[in-house]
């Protein structure tokens, strides 16, 4: 923010170049009050609540017409993670990921871009224990595994499904001022 330390990004035809400096006229300019607050605020794990408070406090400002600032800032966002992998290899060419779905988390198994199969996670000892209740006289433990509702594990099922909804539907017989037709 004082001009005496910069770093500028040109994106022209498909490419990227980056020099040491302040750009004299840069159609975004993303500022930190500091060196170190910018390297903290962008340097994985993200913390996004930081950076709200940061842009509150003026600590972090980002100037520019609305649509660069946006594509700039998720682009610059995006670099954080690009070489991230996610999801665990198995054998055979299939990668297991964890999903949590709207009813609860479970594993899903993808090879060659299609859903093999979808299991309940269970948890072995690296995981956290889980919660424990004295009552009565008894000890009452959940089982070490996924508790998700059931059609949780029916995504499969939804994704390739020959009756699944191909398109969204709209009711043409609805007017919410009118006469109701639940037919």
């Amino acid at each position: 923010m004082d001009g005496r330390i910069g770093r500028s990004f040109t994106f022209s035809g498909g490419r990227v170049r980056s020099k040491g400096g302040i750009h004299p006229n840069p159609d975004v300019c993303l500022s930190f009050k500091s060196a170190t607050l910018g390297a903290r605020l962008l340097t994985p794990p993200v913390d996004y609540q930081e950076q709200i408070d940061a842009q509150k406090g003026f600590s972090l400002t980002l100037t520019g017409a609305d649509e660069l600032t946006y594509w700039f800032a998720q682009t610059v966002m995006r670099l954080t993670s690009l070489w991230w992998k996610f999801g665990t290899d198995l054998s055979g060419g299939v990668t297991r990921y964890t999903t949590a779905t709207n009813g609860g988390p479970i594993f899903v198994e993808v090879k060659d871009g299609k859903i093999l199969r979808t299991t309940l996670i269970e948890f072995d000892a690296t995981d956290s224990g889980p919660w424990s209740i004295d009552a009565r006289g008894r000890r009452f433990t959940p089982p070490r595994k996924a508790l998700p509702a059931p059609h949780a594990l029916n995504w499969k099922s939804l994704i390739y499904s020959p009756d699944r909804l191909l398109y969204p539907m709209k009711r043409v017989d609805f007017d919410p001022a009118g006469e109701r037709n639940p037919g």
